[in-house]
């Protein structure tokens, strides 16, 4: 099913139609951890990561600007200006209001982010690990998949992951 934390609401909704607009609202999700270095959605933030607490934001609480938010956890100057309307379009809860496409809701980001395209570094438990997305390629098709060095580190005492 997923995780609650990137999970949109009809992956919770028994027999919802799963769509490519269902990934955009994980995108939206992890875009904003991304640049802010916090989860959107209070609970985990807290230390109250229950499922219950998770799914009450997810699905019934009203889903406040991405930059309201990151003000909120002191990371206000993290967010671009243009990100509140990307975000409120991957986070949209009626599905067919999202970006259709991940595809789609990248070439927008990108456009918010003025063009950025480099290497994204993404805070793991034991390091930092760059990314990069293609959303132009369907998924397992590697045509224009691009290799970036790894600059995995692990504290003392943990594998370093392959």
């Amino acid at each position: 099913v997923g995780s609650p934390l990137w999970m949109a609401p009809e992956r919770a909704q028994l027999g919802a139609r799963l769509t490519p607009a269902t990934d955009v609202w994980a995108l939206g999700l992890i875009v904003f951890y991304l640049l802010t270095g916090k989860y959107f959605w209070r609970a985990p933030n807290a230390g109250a990561g229950d499922l219950m607490t998770v799914l009450n934001e997810v699905m019934l609480m009203p889903i406040e600007p991405a930059s309201v938010r990151a003000a909120e956890y002191g990371r206000a100057a993290a967010l671009p200006a243009g990100f509140d309307a990307w975000f409120a379009r991957c986070v949209e809860r009626d599905a067919t209001r999202r970006w259709p496409h991940a595809g789609d809701a990248w070439q927008a980001l990108e456009r918010v982010l003025g063009g950025a395209t480099a290497p994204v570094g993404v805070a793991m438990g034991y390091g930092t690990q760059a990314v990069s997305m293609v959303p132009e390629a369907p998924v397992g098709v590697a045509a224009r998949t691009q290799a970036w060095p790894s600059t995995v580190s692990a504290p003392m005492g943990m594998p370093t992951p392959a």
